[in-house]
């Protein structure tokens, strides 16, 4: 998966889509390409989808609205796989899932208490799609995506990478809470080496973190 564009901005034309949308929120939209076959992401979806309920088990608790509109085209069925989200049998389950694993990491770093998100697939070129994020600040929700597609990237490709971007994101949680002028107190608090440290610390530099936004924080 490879991220094409980010832009923040209302977005009221996808209001009806999505009924959880507060009217005046800011949304980041985040345009994405699938780079591989339809075939390959639908056989891996299964193990992709209980690895992220398994890393991040509050996705379970997730409410999906089911959308709105359903598309009768999808020729495939996973409704029996127990899974907190809606699932129609085809890519968009796997760009779906990026969604709400994008909305978690948000919550858990900006410590946002409800936070709506919608994925739209386009008909040309097929393997394009737009996810909407709303949130308070676009700089943490482009974080946010930033991780979360390194993770699901890790776990479709390069599972032997996916510590190191799960420290980063624990890294960006600690860093919400305690604010980035205390590094001796995290560093203190992690009890990593000087390296899994620096480590976290670039991914977190290549993820776009808004180190910035958090230093005030008490």
């Amino acid at each position: 998966m490879k991220i094409i564009t980010c832009e923040d901005g209302a977005f009221p034309e996808i209001n009806h889509l999505n009924h959880d949308f507060k009217t005046d929120s800011l949304r980041l939209r985040i345009t994405l390409d699938t780079t591989l076959s339809r075939d390959y992401y639908i056989n891996l979806f299964p193990k992709l989808l209980f690895t992220v309920l398994d890393i991040f088990p509050n996705i379970r608790k997730h409410h999906c609205s089911h959308g709105q509109n359903s598309d009768t085209l999808r020729e495939n069925s996973m409704d029996h796989l127990p899974s907190p989200i809606k699932l129609v049998g085809d890519v968009i389950d796997t760009v779906h899932l990026f969604e709400h694993l994008t909305l978690e990491l948000q919550c858990l770093i900006g410590q946002m208490a409800q936070c709506s998100g919608l994925t739209c697939n386009y008909w040309s070129p097929e393997n394009r799609f737009d996810v909407y994020i709303e949130c308070d600040d676009s700089r943490i929700a482009q974080f946010s995506c930033n991780a979360a597609i390194a993770l699901f990237n890790n776990m479709l490709h390069a599972e032997e990478k996916m510590v190191s971007t799960l420290d980063a994101i624990y890294l960006a949680q600690t860093i919400s809470k305690a604010g980035w002028q205390k590094q001796e107190i995290i560093k203190q608090k992690l009890g990593w080496s000087e390296l899994k440290f620096e480590q976290a610390e670039e991914h977190l530099r290549t993820f776009a973190f808004p180190f910035r936004a958090l230093s005030a924080v008490a």
